[in-house]
């Protein structure tokens, strides 16, 4: 079977996530000794590793992940596509960068721009994990911090999609995606701008002009400036405002991940005189419980990612709500396990554990909101997937 080809490279943070799991989350004065454990992580590295599991099959025991699918697998589908991942990030001189590289390369993601500084260690994530699979994380950037500018490698090679987050330098991203607009054609962007900035700290507006705006509730509350104490409490269709704001600020396509209550796509359609159509979709029943979310919202957005491109790359017409069925699929399987770079999926464990290749056949969609909206468009050097060259603005 010859697959598709498609380039995916990720600009973004490398973690050693230390990983307690404790009964409940310690508050003031509490003193608890949780054993732990150390992983990879980082939502560099996690998406990473996301963008190429979600990409192929599981390898079968003492196979690495590495070599084309139709190769190495006999079981490869018509959904499979052949996608090489870049991990372009910074890690320190030290024990634990050798093992997030190790853990990067075993997962075939090529690690060529991952480079190597003296001057600090690698970046930590501290995690603990209550007894519902809900977590709070403390990281300190350290190496990342150092992923500046200029070792942003050449985007002119052929390049189908950016992932971008805000663990690195603001200045870095800013930087990389404005390189990414300005290739011919434009480079398709996703940012996650994970972690959100604390309310009342504004990210510059050009970061929002991209093809794909993916946060979860907290996030999104906080861009806005409302705080997250909110978030869970909203109702799916409480976030259009907060849609049609990020599309003000340039954004093509809204993805708000909601948890166990699924995910809401808000797109604007030019193609129908600019109406912006916001659609809800249910999460999946997790039947053994959830045991860790840290890694959901990575292994959604990589597998976002990829159904993006295959539909892409298959000639097909884009479907952000069938990514997004993908993307809640994939954050189901990972939150199931322990971890987040090690709870990412592989294809094939999505499709076993749903049954079925379809996803989730006979679930009903809802469309939210679907009205013309004045837009004020502007043009900022392109964009792909129908964005025709230009920003969007809503009045």
């Amino acid at each position: 079977m010859v697959l598709p080809q498609a380039t995916i490279m990720i600009v973004g943070s490398l973690h050693m996530d230390s990983i307690y799991q404790v009964h409940n989350h310690i508050r003031p004065h509490d003193h608890v000794n949780p054993k732990g454990i150390t992983m990879p992580g980082g939502h560099g590295g996690n998406q990473a590793v996301a963008c190429r599991r979600m990409s192929r099959h599981k390898p079968v025991e003492g196979q690495a992940s590495v070599g084309p699918i139709h190769e190495r697998q006999s079981n490869a589908d018509a959904h499979d596509i052949e996608i090489s991942v870049y991990m372009v990030g910074m890690v320190g001189n030290d024990k634990d960068g050798l093992r997030v590289k190790e853990a990067l390369t075993l997962n075939g993601v090529n690690i060529d721009d991952v480079k190597t500084t003296d001057e600090e260690s690698t970046g930590t994530a501290h995690i603990t994990v209550d007894r519902f699979g809900e977590a709070i994380v403390i990281s300190d950037a350290k190496a990342n911090d150092k992923l500046t500018s200029d070792i942003i490698p050449d985007l002119s090679q052929p390049l189908h999609l950016l992932l971008v987050q805000l663990e690195v330098p603001i200045e870095t991203t800013q930087y990389v995606i404005q390189l990414a607009r300005e290739q011919q054609p434009p480079v398709p962007v996703i940012l996650n701008p994970a972690p959100a900035p604390d309310p009342g700290t504004q990210i510059p507006r050009d970061l929002y002009q991209v093809d794909y705006l993916i946060v979860n509730a907290q996030q999104a509350c906080k861009l806005r400036g409302h705080g997250n104490k909110d978030a869970k409490a909203r109702k799916p269709l409480d976030f259009e405002a907060d849609c049609r704001h990020f599309h003000h600020e340039g954004a093509r396509c809204v993805i708000i991940t909601l948890g166990e209550r699924g995910a809401i796509a808000s797109e604007v359609e030019r193609h129908r005189s600019n109406r912006v159509k916001i659609t809800h979709h249910p999460a999946l029943q997790i039947q053994e419980g959830v045991k860790d979310e840290t890694g959901a919202s990575d292994a959604f957005i990589g597998a976002f990612a990829v159904e993006i491109l295959r539909q892409k790359k298959s000639g097909e017409k884009e479907d952000v709500v069938k990514a997004m069925e993908w993307g809640i699929m994939a954050g189901a399987c990972a939150v199931a396990k322990l971890g987040s770079l090690e709870s990412v999926p592989w294809r094939d464990e999505v499709l076993e554990r749903e049954g079925r290749e379809d996803g989730f056949d006979g679930v009903v969609v809802d469309s939210l909101v679907e009205g013309s909206v004045g837009l004020r468009v502007s043009n900022r050097g392109g964009n792909a997937g129908g964005g025709g060259g230009e920003s969007v603005d809503i009045d």
